[in-house]
């Protein structure tokens, strides 16, 4: 074990590719490829787990993909850790929490912070409002809060959100699909059948509800419509849904290539190939084999590196496999990447 994790150690990294990495993260904020953002970072973190810009990264991007537990958890080790500028740091987690509705917490943290004397001076008018409130808040009559609270999701019928599905924007759909999993479940499945078997709704959402319906230990047999095409799904064929099958004999090829020579591109190629694969499900991955899809996982992301020196011929060789396949592979996962960054938009504007 000792030697496995001084190999581990020893791996070189890229000059610059943790710079590199943050880049392309801000790069994906800005243009609100928040899952590529959140991949980044993470491999920023990775590379180097006390990273200010990293970590900071990270909390920007869950927040902006909604994930405001996991955005909450990055800020709270930030400041234990000291890093990043603290009252940043301390601004963002005081916001979480009260879109948390943790004003417990809030009052608990700015008790604390408010007498610092190194606090800029606008922060701190700021904040004595929110604590104010804050403190409001918990004097309030907490079961009158919960009676509220349970009355609004009540008045959200089972028929409300399948209309949502139906017709709702993307954003809605997918908040839609989630809910209507805990309620009915042979509604729910035939409201999610209709959905896949439809010729609208965008390839994405389809995957996501087949995901839905293997959590909800479905095993049916549904017709999923995409790309122009129509195809059978069993779910209870776990190891093809997905491609998961055919999916790890191109990782295993990828990590032969890159494990001990590059281990955090490998990790980049894994997350870009299932990405990959959640999207075009069900559709046939195309009869190029697992050599020219992993060669081409790996040129397209020494391409978006910036990492020059290598031709078409040198990944065929390194792969076994032909040119002309690898550049129809790498063509492919261009389309699905535009694909999935069309979606993020649509999930972030709409």
């Amino acid at each position: 074990m000792r030697e496995e994790h001084d190999q581990k150690d020893n791996v070189i990294q890229m000059p610059g590719l943790v710079e590199r990495l943050v880049d392309f993260g801000m790069n994906a904020l800005k243009e609100k490829r928040l899952y590529d953002a959140l991949t980044y970072f993470n491999q920023v973190t990775q590379l180097d787990e006390d990273h200010p810009q990293g970590r900071y990264g990270l909390v920007i991007a869950n927040i902006e993909l909604n994930r405001l537990e996991e955005a909450r958890i990055q800020c709270e080790s930030m400041l234990e850790e000291g890093l990043g500028d603290y009252y940043d740091v301390l601004k963002i987690y005081i916001s979480l929490l009260v879109q948390l509705t943790d004003y417990e917490r809030v009052v608990e943290i700015l008790d604390e912070a408010l007498p610092l004397e190194t606090m800029p001076s606008e922060m701190a008018e700021s904040f004595e409002e929110l604590l104010k409130f804050a403190r409001e808040m918990v004097e309030d009559d907490s079961s009158k809060l919960r009676q509220q609270a349970d009355d609004h999701d009540m008045s959200v019928t089972t028929g409300d959100l399948i209309n949502t599905i139906q017709q709702g924007n993307t954003e809605e759909q997918w908040g839609a699909i989630h809910k209507l999993s805990h309620r009915e479940k042979s509604i729910a499945v035939e409201a999610y059948r209709e959905l896949l078997a439809s010729d609208g709704h965008h390839p994405v959402l389809k995957s996501y509800v087949l995901s839905t319906l293997e959590e909800m230990g479905i095993k049916e047999q549904f017709d999923v419509h995409k790309f122009g095409h129509t195809y059978q799904v069993n779910l209870a064929d776990a190891n093809q849904l997905f491609h998961r099958e055919e999916g790890m004999k191109v990782v295993r090829l990828i990590r032969d290539q890159l494990e001990a020579e590059n281990p955090s591109l490998l990790s980049l190629a894994e997350q870009l190939w299932w990405h990959y694969l959640f999207a075009i499900y069900p559709v046939p991955l195309q009869g190029s084999g697992e050599r020219a899809w992993a060669g081409a996982l790996h040129m397209h992301l020494e391409k978006l590196m910036n990492q020059e020196g290598m031709e078409v011929e040198d990944f065929a060789e390194i792969y076994g496999t032909g040119a002309d396949e690898l550049i129809s592979c790498c063509k492919h996962i261009e389309e699905i990447e535009l694909l999935l960054h069309h979606f993020e938009i649509h999930m972030t504007d709409e």
